[in-house]
C-alpha cells in the first residue's frame, strides 16, 4: 500500500494500515495482530497466542473539557498528552530524539470515526503519553482500545513533518487543526519537555 495525504512525507512513503483488512489480508473479528516490518497487520496464525501486553489506559475525555483551556490544563500529564495535546509532546519528543532515527507520525482514523493520535517512532520503538513501548505493541493496543469504543475502527499511520504539529494553520490544512503550544492555558512546550524527561528512553532504542 502506498498512500500519502498531502503535505506527507516519510522513507519509502510507506503508509502502515491499521484495521481489518491490510494489504489484501482479511482479519477475522477479535484475532490477534501482528507486525510485520513496514508494512502494517496481519492476523496471527489460527490458535497461536501473542505475548501478553502491559496494559494501558485510552483515554477520553468530554469534548467540553477539552476545548475548555482551563479545565484542559488541570488534567494530569498522561490525560493531558493523551486528549488534545499529543501533538505537543510528539514534538518534543522528536527534537530530543531524532538523532536516533526518531520521527513523528500521525495516526489518522478512516473517514467517519475519530481517534486522531500523534507519536514518535523509529519503526520498532514508540513514544507517546504512555511514555516508551514497542510501536507494535502500541499499534495493537490503539485498534483494540479504540474499537471497544467506535467499533469497526481503523487508522492509518502517516509521517508528518514536525512544523505542522506546532501550526495551527498547517495543521488545519490537512485536516488535523492542532492547537499550537502556546493557545493552551500556558506555554504546553516546559510541560512537555519535563514529562519526558521523566520518562528516559530504553537502553535497546539505540541498538
Amino acid at each position: 500500500m502506498q498512500r500519502l495525504a498531502a503535505g506527507l512525507a516519510g522513507p519509502a512513503g510507506c503508509a502502515r494500515h491499521i484495521g481489518p483488512e491490510v494489504e489484501g489480508f482479511p482479519r477475522q473479528t477479535g484475532a490477534p495482530l501482528r507486525l510485520l516490518g513496514p508494512h502494517g497487520f496481519v492476523q496471527a496464525a489460527v490458535g497461536e497466542s501473542l505475548p501478553a501486553r502491559k496494559a494501558h489506559n485510552m483515554y477520553v475525555i468530554d469534548k467540553a473539557k477539552k476545548v475548555d483551556v482551563s479545565r484542559q490544563w488541570a488534567l494530569p500529564d498522561r490525560v493531558f498528552f493523551a486528549c488534545g495535546a499529543c501533538q505537543v509532546l510528539a514534538y518534543v519528543a522528536e527534537q530530543s530524539f531524532r538523532q536516533g532515527g526518531f520521527q513523528t507520525y500521525w495516526l489518522r482514523p478512516a473517514a467517519g470515526f475519530r481517534g486522531n493520535h500523534i507519536i514518535l517512532s523509529d519503526g520498532r520503538h514508540a513514544f507517546d503519553y504512555h511514555g516508551w513501548s514497542k510501536l507494535d505493541h502500541l499499534l495493537e493496543h490503539a485498534f483494540r482500545k479504540a474499537n471497544r469504543w467506535w467499533p469497526g475502527w481503523s487508522c492509518e499511520m502517516l509521517p508528518v513533518s514536525p512544523e505542522i504539529l506546532v501550526s495551527e494553520p498547517k495543521s488545519k490544512a490537512m485536516g488535523l487543526h492542532l492547537r499550537e503550544p502556546g493557545q493552551f492555558l500556558h506555554d504546553a512546550l516546559p510541560r512537555a519537555r519535563a514529562f519526558i524527561a521523566a520518562r528516559p528512553p530504553p537502553p535497546e532504542a539505540w541498538s
